[in-house]
C-alpha cells in the first residue's frame, strides 16, 4: 500500500501518526501545514483524502481534528483514575476516592502521570486550567517553587503554584480576584500538574 504513496503524501502520515502518539489527539490541518512547510491548506486535505483512501487514517468530514489512526496503527489505551473528594488518612489511590476511570494514551504513564482530578472553580484560569477541566496529575509528595500542585488541606483538595517561603508555604492562585493560601504545617501535596484535559460543549 506504501507504494502508492508518494514521499510528500508519506511525510504527511508519518506525521499525523507521531503527533497523535505524543499528543493523544489530532493535529488540525493548519498544524499540518505549518510543521510541513506545505504551502496551502488544499494540498494537505488532498494528502489527507489519499491517506483515508487507501486505508491509512479515518476521518470524520463533519468534526474538526478527527483524524485517528487505522487499527494496525492506533494508539495503545489505558485507564487511569479519576480522583473525588479524598477521604482524610486515605492514599490519594485508594478505592474509596476513585470516582470513575479516563481513557489515555499509554504514552503518558511514561510521563510519570498517575491520575486525574476534574478543577472545581476558575482560581487557574491565568495558567489556561479552567472550570471543568480534567488535569493530568503526576503522584508525588515533593514540591518545587513554581510548580503546579495538587494539594490537600484539611481534607480539601485545591490545584494551586507551589512556592516555598521561610516558615511556611504559599499556594498562589493564578487569578487576581484570589488571595494566596498560606500553610504553615499539615500541607500534604499529593501531586504535580502535567496537562489540562478539556471537552468543548
Amino acid at each position: 500500500m506504501k507504494d502508492y504513496l508518494s514521499i510528500r503524501e508519506e511525510q504527511t502520515y508519518e506525521y499525523i501518526r507521531d503527533f497523535i502518539r505524543e499528543k493523544g489527539y489530532a493535529p488540525s490541518v493548519r498544524d499540518i501545514c505549518k510543521d510541513m512547510n506545505i504551502p496551502s491548506t488544499s494540498t494537505a486535505h488532498s494528502y489527507i483524502n489519499k491517506l483515508k483512501r487507501l486505508g491509512y487514517i479515518e476521518k470524520n468530514d463533519a468534526i474538526s481534528r478527527s483524524l485517528t489512526l487505522s487499527k494496525q496503527d492506533a494508539v495503545p489505551v489505558v485507564e487511569i483514575p479519576v480522583i473525588g473528594n479524598v477521604a482524610a488518612g486515605t492514599p490519594i489511590l485508594a478505592v474509596e476516592n476513585i470516582v470513575e476511570y479516563f481513557p489515555v494514551p499509554e504514552s503518558y504513564l511514561k510521563s510519570g502521570i498517575t491520575f486525574m482530578l476534574k478543577v472545581k472553580g476558575d482560581s487557574m484560569i491565568d495558567a489556561g486550567i479552567y472550570d471543568n477541566d480534567m488535569i493530568l496529575v503526576k503522584k508525588q509528595e515533593v514540591a518545587y517553587d513554581k510548580d503546579i500542585v495538587v494539594a490537600l488541606i484539611e481534607n480539601e483538595t485545591t490545584v494551586k503554584t507551589f512556592y516555598r517561603e521561610r516558615d511556611r508555604v504559599r499556594l498562589q492562585p493564578e487569578n487576581s480576584k484570589y488571595e494566596p493560601i498560606y500553610v504553615y504545617k499539615d500541607l500534604k501535596i499529593l501531586g504535580k500538574v502535567f496537562g489540562v484535559f478539556r471537552i468543548f460543549n
